[in-house]
């Protein structure tokens, strides 16, 4: 249950605090004084997608938040999303499975720049919010209705009252397992002149791949010896010039002269030892040269095998791939196409014989989902003729038409609603017959059925009335507040017939504060409720003739209520 919400620079809505109750609350006001915006606002803290012009004019930051009542089902729910622990689970386990258990506070704010999403004080995702906001709310926005003029949607309405989640979704593992088989057998089965030329290519190919014999580090290895070889001339010279250098200097002389006096002498020793180990590396260098020198002796006609080569390479990977480990990869990728191609008799006979096998799994799991379906379909449109019979439609029949149909994602059935409004009338297409009125009473009628089977304590019409007025908005009154016993119900009004019914009223006036535009909201006493009444009723001018029809109303609304 939607306990408060507090709404903040919300467009003209500056700081709006509003209490909610159990049981009927409306909402009325004149047009634009701001009532959609108190749905959008609890769109917006359920994590819906927000435009950020929302913001009040002349204020850098918005923000609204709502604390929820749950019950033990939902605090189980909320358990698994981890938003709750188990201790908190388990609060009042033994008690009524609708009464309250716990509370949680949703809030979410937005700048001009980001969105800011919070449970419980925690910043969490967007998308737990749309999480939490399914269990705990449903809301039937102002276009809502124009859904039942989509036939594709009706599928969706027979499978949220017959419950069909889990065959629908084993229905659907098999479905995709059978398109993906059946796709393999469509790229196999392409004619036999195209099998021929694509293995042609392929073929060509990978001949060209396999005869330029690539190796991952060759291309490194060319351009690094390219290298050696451009510059091989000038090193060559210089490396002479060192080895000549090294040839003349000749150490040998100086180190016979101090070992013929070394003995004479001790103080020569130690120069003598370091000559010597002068001599060594002198000889280490020299040989290393010698080795240089025949790296860079090179064979005048090895520049053109390696262009050549180069040439190769480059020219692959323009056609085939960037690099040569991707066009070793891509050999691989033609080799596997070409023995698939080979072998594709053999595969596609196995492939026909796993989507026979597949397409009989397929078929049970439609007949189940259809039985389902059908079952429920006849229950419910029972219930839904029951319902517009007590909102003012008495000679309505409501039809649930299931035809079959090829498989597709939501099994082998297609639903369509089918109404006869009149007596003596065929039974024709909601989508072609129904007008505005019928409309928000067939939507009514599902909703208060719908509900019945769902576990959200909370629904909010936003405008549900559209269409309807005098005796039929009465009773649509009168159902509302029945589902109101079961469920806290939220309403958008411009009917004094439905906003007599209501356990609290919320008034919404706006006026203008220092030249800006401002909306309040005020929950109304009897006397006010009366007032607001008679102005629906009567528009601007309130009289002693609408004050004492809304003095009427409620009074009438209060003896059927109880």
């Amino acid at each position: 249950m939607l306990v408060n919400i507090d709404i903040k620079n919300i467009a003209i809505i500056k700081h709006v605090s509003l209490d909610f109750t159990k049981g009927f609350n409306v909402l009325t006001g004149e047009t634009a004084a701001g009532k959609s915006i108190i749905i959008d606002s609890i769109n917006m803290v359920l994590g819906r997608r927000v435009n950020r012009d929302v913001i009040r004019s002349g204020e850098n930051n918005a923000s609204v938040s709502a604390v929820f009542e749950y019950d033990i089902t939902v605090a189980s729910q909320l358990k698994e999303l981890g938003i709750i622990n188990e201790e908190d689970a388990c609060v009042g386990a033994d008690a009524d499975a609708f009464a309250s258990v716990g509370s949680i506070l949703l809030q979410r704010d937005i700048t001009h720049e980001k969105s800011t999403c919070r449970v419980n004080g925690k910043v969490v995702p967007t998308i737990i919010l749309q999480q939490i906001g399914d269990l705990l709310i449903d809301i039937h926005g102002q276009h809502d209705n124009q859904s039942l003029l989509n036939p594709n949607k009706h599928i969706n309405f027979l499978d949220d009252y017959a419950n069909v989640g889990f065959e629908l979704s084993e229905y659907r593992d098999k479905y995709s397992e059978y398109k993906k088989i059946q796709q393999q057998i469509n790229d196999l089965e392409c004619n036999e002149r195209e099998k021929s030329q694509r293995q042609d290519m392929l073929n060509f190919q990978l001949n060209e791949l396999e005869s330029a014999n690539l190796r991952l580090e060759e291309e490194d290895e060319l351009v690094a010896r390219k290298k050696i070889i451009n510059n091989a001339e000038k090193i060559y010279q210089r490396l002479s010039v060192a080895q000549q250098e090294l040839d003349n200097f000749n150490i040998n002389r100086v180190i016979k002269s101090l070992q013929d006096v070394s003995e004479v002498s001790d103080e020569l020793n130690n120069p003598l030892e370091k000559l010597i180990d002068i001599q060594d590396n002198l000889r280490d260098v020299s040989y290393r040269i010698s080795r240089v020198f025949e790296e860079y002796n090179v064979n005048p006609n090895e520049i053109d095998d390696i262009e050549a080569r180069l040439d190769v390479i480059y020219r692959l990977k323009r056609k085939y791939a960037p690099s040569v480990a991707e066009l070793l990869e891509y050999k691989q990728k033609i080799q596997d196409e070409l023995n698939a191609l080979n072998n594709s008799d053999e595969l596609l006979s196995d492939l026909h014989k796993q989507i026979s096998i597949c397409e009989n799994k397929l078929k049970m799991s439609a007949e189940k989902l259809s039985e389902k379906r059908c079952a429920s379909a006849a229950k419910l449109q029972g219930k839904i003729t029951e319902i517009l019979h007590e909102l003012d439609m008495q000679k309505s029949q409501f039809f649930v038409d299931i035809n079959n149909i090829d498989y597709c994602e939501n099994g082998c059935d297609h639903i369509c609603f089918k109404i006869a409004t009149n007596a003596g009338e065929d039974l024709k297409d909601l989508t072609k017959i129904a007008s505005g009125g019928e409309l928000s009473r067939i939507m009514l009628a599902i909703k208060s059925i719908l509900n019945d089977e769902n576990q959200t304590d909370t629904l909010i019409f936003d405008e549900i009335d559209s269409g309807i007025s005098g005796r039929t908005a009465q009773k649509v009154g009168e159902k509302i507040s029945d589902l109101s016993k079961k469920k806290q119900v939220i309403c958008i009004t411009h009917l004094a017939q439905i906003a007599a019914m209501a356990d609290t009223h919320f008034k919404l006036e706006k006026h203008e504060d220092n030249g800006k535009t401002l909306t309040e909201v005020f929950n109304l006493d009897y006397k006010e409720r009366k007032d607001e009444l008679a102005r629906i009723i009567g528009g601007a001018k309130i009289t002693d003739i609408t004050l004492k029809s809304a003095e009427e109303m409620l009074d009438f609304a209060r003896k059927i209520s109880a």
